[in-house]
């Protein structure tokens, strides 16, 4: 790295060093942010209507089969972006980093 430039050091060196936690920190995010969108349509109201507010009229008019799937919709989706974040940092790490084998288990 002798004589690189600063663009060239943080391309090759820091950036493939740090994209393990990156990848992580988006996996985590991207779950929640799941959470989060269902959560804020249940809550604020605003825009046209999601699964926060269906899961909301559900509850209000007892309808329990509808509100169930509703439910492992929710999970259905979550786990879908979790495992797409878990999956592409298998892809781009692959094999050297040590968060690629906690992924697998």
């Amino acid at each position: 790295m002798h004589g690189a430039t600063r663009a060239q050091i943080t391309w090759h060196l820091l950036l493939p060093g740090a994209m393990p936690s990156i990848l992580n920190g988006w996996r985590s995010a991207a779950g929640l942010a799941v959470t989060g969108g269902i959560v804020g349509d249940f809550f604020f109201r605003q825009g046209s209507a999601g699964i926060g507010r269906l899961l909301d009229k559900y509850t209000n008019f007892l309808q329990s089969e509808q509100l169930f799937a509703g439910v492992l919709l929710c999970s259905a989706y979550g786990l879908a972006v979790f495992w797409f974040f878990g999956l592409l940092t298998r892809v781009l790490v692959g094999s050297w980093h040590e968060s690629a084998g906690a992924i697998r288990s």
